[in-house]
């Protein structure tokens, strides 16, 4: 229950990443350094460069908006289409299954209803209002709320029209390994009680015009009692996966989620609801203070560490897959040039079955080295990182961490010791002898596997 599967039992580890829509360009006015009001895209020549970047460090699933204008199918008219933009979704999946990733597709993602606020002068927020807000009629009927939407059969029966298209096109196709209803849908304002009533409607639905492939749904950062009373009043329970959401943010209330990226990673789990099921972190990284933009001193992480800390650590504590980063492109990971760092990853999970080796977590850290371990009947994997390798010291404060020179833990069941570096310039070196595991000069850190 904790762990996926293919259909024919072979295990699917997601080593994930959100490259939810392509990235927005403003179109000049034809004057010098003059822009006008519109905005185009590259588009799927983006989407190639970034699915071969992912295929070729070990990326296997990737989430797409499918309720982002550059795919969505919708008019103002909930009744009709644009029956082009399901060729353009068409053309994505084929993009994707060339490069042999899996994808996540998510139908929406706005948060509430405007028919008055025009254009913003700024691109950014324009941007960010017409990614959240929708205008939609039914005949002569307009949605005058998110809570209208939700509760208006006609608006739920259009919705379902537009799903059972999509399942007659791409339903049982296995490069669409799940599907997912909306991006953070408490976010649309209305009580959770109605969002939970309506996916309650709606995830068996679904689940029955794609039932082979993952059905679920996904909820706001879980950075505090608010957001965590959210997500115990959801009814996980209809849905194939449980997702979290989980941010570095200075602002947040939750003090686990203000400290450092391990730390919001590891306390995770005693804020989510009781589960039988897998479990993933379908959305990290760090942010500004209450999810104000991008993380300050993403532009000083040249070496990716906030990268690092939020994919592996999740593996750790038992999700099923790797932390699924947000901020892709020129905010972070494609500014950097990080996609290198999801093959150490990748390769120290080569020819491991997780639903054979029946993984435990185990956290061996103390207050300079961060230690995580997942026990195996046969083999155990490690992430070993220097504590003091963190943005507060290195991005903030323009230091170097200072070495950790020895680290020593039992390991007497074991005489094999594989280590798969993470970092260029790691100076860590590791040994087993005489029933010990211990690493020496720790820099910044290192994956391991012990047989």
């Amino acid at each position: 229950p904790r762990y996926l599967v293919f259909s024919d039992g072979t295990d699917f580890v997601p080593i994930g990443v959100n490259l939810a829509y392509p990235t927005e360009y403003r179109l000049s006015s034809g004057s010098e350094f003059g822009l006008s009001d519109g905005h185009g895209y590259i588009g799927m020549r983006q989407y190639e460069r970034w699915f071969a970047s992912c295929a070729a460090n070990g990326v296997n699933l990737v989430r797409l908006w499918l309720g982002h204008e550059y795919f969505s199918p919708d008019t103002e008219d909930a009744a009709v289409f644009r029956t082009e933009q399901f060729s353009k979704i068409d053309a994505v999946i084929a993009l994707a299954e060339r490069y042999g990733l899996k994808l996540k597709l998510t139908f929406e993602q706005f948060r509430f209803f405007d028919y008055e606020k025009a254009a913003l002068s700024d691109s950014y927020a324009d941007s960010v209002f017409r990614i959240f807000n929708k205008r939609l009629y039914y005949g002569e009927k307009r949605c005058e709320s998110a809570k209208m939407w939700l509760n208006d059969e006609c608006f739920r029966t259009a919705w379902l029209e537009k799903i059972r298209i999509l399942a007659n096109r791409i339903g049982g196709n296995p490069t669409v390994a799940i599907l997912e209803l909306w991006n953070e849908m408490n976010c649309v304002g209305n009580d959770i009680n109605d969002v939970a009533e309506w996916n309650r409607y709606m995830l068996p639905r679904v689940k029955k015009m794609f039932p082979k492939q993952l059905v679920t749904n996904s909820l706001g950062s879980l950075d505090g009692p608010y957001a965590e009373g959210h997500y115990n009043a959801f009814c996980w329970e209809n849905a194939d996966l449980l997702q979290i959401h989980r941010y570095l943010d200075c602002g947040a209330p939750f003090e686990d989620c203000r400290t450092d990226m391990q730390t919001v990673i590891l306390s995770a789990p005693k804020h989510m609801p009781p589960h039988a099921r897998a479990a993933l972190i379908a959305e990290t990284g760090a942010v500004n203070d209450c999810h104000s933009g991008p993380f300050r001193f993403y532009v000083n992480d040249h070496r990716g560490i906030l990268l690092v800390d939020a994919v592996y650590t999740p593996l750790f504590c038992g999700f099923c897959g790797s932390g699924n980063s947000w901020h892709w492109n020129e905010q972070y990971l494609e500014a950097k040039n990080l996609y290198s760092l999801y093959k150490p990853l990748a390769k120290l999970f080569e020819n491991i079955s997780f639903q054979t080796e029946a993984f435990r977590p185990k956290n061996l850290s103390d207050g300079d080295v961060s230690l995580l371990l997942l026990e195996g009947k046969t083999v155990t994997v490690g992430f070993l990182r220097n504590r003091r390798d963190n943005w507060k010291t290195v991005l903030r404060d323009l230091k170097e961490p200072e070495p950790i020179g020895t680290f020593s833990v039992d390991a007497k069941d074991y005489t094999e010791l594989h280590i798969e570096p993470i970092f260029e310039k790691e100076t860590a070196v590791g040994t087993l002898s005489d029933g010990k595991l211990t690493f020496s000069d720790i820099r910044y850190g290192l994956l391991f596997r012990m047989k």
